[in-house]
This record gives structure tokens, sequence and C-alpha cells, in this order.
């Protein structure tokens, strides 16, 4: 299975089970006395346009390269991982509001057994689906399925703050408060989730080099590269998950232009071996040259 099969399959998993949630939660809530409980079914339905935004970035990532994007089209799945992170914080400031209006109000809620079942169900579901699509998205390198995993993991929060709500309710009536403490805990937790996927999709638009020891790493493949000088100018950057790398590999200047290209060939098929490089562009440099007096290897 290629791996927008892999990432389609798993987020049509999660998008049936967050219907299922809903209608769960929801209806649960209503019978079993919970405010908590049908606030947070209303959470899992942005699980589900988190899911829909998921599944449009992964086909239209998944296109080649073509006349107006010769270089693919996976930024359009970055740029599906920003869409749920802004999901994510959206969600959390409702949750949070939600949480402070109820403490300040002083308002309280009387749940039953059955509001209970609901919430361990919905977080017991959640974390799996958690774990289920952080692996795959993990797996296939895909920014916007990892995004929307930690999605589950921002609900099966909300459930674990529900069940502290709610358990609290209805052993200590007195303590009823501390569901709305819960609440706006839970909310933190997510805002925190969604502002760190936002900001690595905003620093891979905007072509921020990955962290330095990515980068370590790179040139001292290339400095490896049999009859390799040295190098400068090496420009890593990231797009939908993978990363594009341009240098100038520095040679001996008496070598035939036919070595100079097997050379740089070399250091295209080694860097091309790691895990998350796409594209690789590699200029070669005669050892002299004014280009080359500044190398930053060799």
């Amino acid at each position: 299975m290629d791996t927008v099969q892999a990432g389609t399959r798993i987020t049509w998993v999660g998008a049936a089970a967050n219907v299922a949630l809903v209608a769960i939660k929801i209806g649960g809530g209503l019978a079993g006395g919970s405010a908590a409980v049908v606030a947070d079914g209303f959470h899992s339905l942005s699980d589900l346009l988190s899911d829909l935004v998921v599944l449009v970035g992964l086909r239209l990532g998944a296109r080649g390269p073509d006349e107006s994007h010769p270089f693919g089209h996976r930024r359009l799945e970055t740029m599906a991982s920003a869409w749920v992170g802004l999901i994510l914080v959206a969600t959390a400031v409702v949750l949070m509001v939600d949480a402070a209006r109820s403490l300040i109000h002083g308002e309280t809620s009387h749940p039953t057994g059955l509001a209970l079942v609901v919430t361990v169900l919905s977080l017991v579901v959640k974390e799996g689906l958690f774990q289920w699509t952080l692996r795959v998205g993990r797996a296939i390198r895909s920014p916007s399925v990892v995004a929307n995993a930690w999605h589950h993991r921002s609900d099966a929060y909300s459930s674990v703050g529900v069940l502290v709500g709610v358990g609290a309710a209805m052993l200590f009536p007195a303590w009823a408060w501390l569901d709305g403490v819960a609440a706006f805990a839970v909310g933190g937790l997510v805002l925190h989730a969604g502002w760190e996927i936002v900001r690595d999709a905003s620093r891979e638009m905007t072509d921020r080099a990955p962290d330095a020891e990515v980068v370590r790493e790179i040139a001292a493949r290339i400095d490896a590269t049999d009859r390799v000088v040295g190098h400068h100018a090496l420009k890593v950057r990231a797009m939908g998950g993978q990363l594009l790398i341009q240098v100038h590999v520095v040679v001996d200047g008496a070598l035939t232009v036919g070595e100079g290209h097997d050379i740089a060939e070399g250091v295209e098929v080694d860097l091309l071996s790691m895990p998350d490089v796409l594209d690789v562009i590699v200029h070669v440099d005669p050892d002299g040259d004014d280009r080359s007096d500044e190398v930053e290897g060799g």
C-alpha cells in the first residue's frame, strides 16, 4: 500500500469513529444529564472537519510536478496540517472560554453513570486512534496525518477533563466546580498542541532550515564522499515533511568534466539514501576557484 492510501485509510477510520462518537456523546450526555459530555460531543465535530482537511491535503499533495508546480504539490499537505493546527487552536479557545464562563457563573451539573461510561468509551477510542494515526503518519512522513493524530489526542485530553468533572460531580457533588477547572486545563493542552503544529507548518512554508543536527549530518555525508575536497553554499529546506538540498561541492580542478560529474552524482546518490530527502541539486566548483575559497567542509 502506498503512502497516500495508508494515510487516507487511517483518516477514514478516524472519520467513521468521530461520526459514531459525536452521536454517542451528544445522545449519552443528554440522557446522562452531563453538559460537559454534550460539549465534548461538539468537540468531536471539529475532528470531523480535521479529517476532511487531511483527506483533501493528502489527495492534492500526492500530485506530481506539472507546468505550474514544477516541484510538485507537497506544500498543499503542509497547508492542510496548518489548517488542522488552526482548528485545534480554535477548539482550545472555545473550551477554555466555556470553562471560564462556567467557573465564573458557578454552573454545575448532576451527571449519571451513563455519562461516565460514554466518557470512558471516548477516551479509550480516541487514545487508540491517536497511537494508530501517529504511527502511520510517521511511517509515511505525512505532516497532516501526524497533525490529525494530535487532534485525536486533544479529544482524548478533553475526555480526561470531562471524566474528572463527571466523576467529581457524581462522588462529591460539592466539588462539581472541578469540571470547569479540568476543562480549562485541557483547553490549555489542546492550545499548546495546536500552536506547535501551526508553528512547524509555518516554518516549512517560509523555507526555514531544519534542525542544526540534520544539517550537520548532511554536511558530513557530503565531505565523506570520495574525492570531495569540501563544500559551500549548502541549503536545506523542507516540503511536505521531506527535505530539498542544494550544495556546491569542491573538487580537484585538474579533473575532467566527466569525473566532476561522477563525484556530484555520488554525493546525490548518498544524500538521496537518507530517509527524509526528496531531491538533491549538486553544483561542482574546481578547487582554487574564487567561489570555492571559503569552504564549509574538507
